[in-house]
């Protein structure tokens, strides 16, 4: 099943731009971030992300080790 995905607009405090699906709880308010697109796999949303903005990281409160256990995205980044 395909999901949303968005960028925020403003860089965290590591420097980075934020990867979140729609339903993350961490998710800025809609004039602080824009839609990155609709994709079925997450690392596709990453991918394309990282595209258009280098300095960026995927939430780890809706991408990574609290959303499902183990850091899922990075593993299959590496891949």
């Amino acid at each position: 099943m395909s999901s949303f995905y968005y960028l925020t607009l403003e860089c965290d405090a590591t420097g980075c731009f934020v990867l979140h699906t729609k339903n993350c709880e961490k998710l800025p308010d809609r004039t602080l971030r824009i839609f990155i697109g609709t994709f079925y796999h997450p690392r596709d949303a990453y991918l394309t992300a990282k595209y258009q903005r280098p300095n960026t990281r995927y939430c780890k409160q809706c991408l990574g080790e609290s959303n499902g256990g183990k850091d899922k995205l990075s593993k299959l980044l590496k891949a």
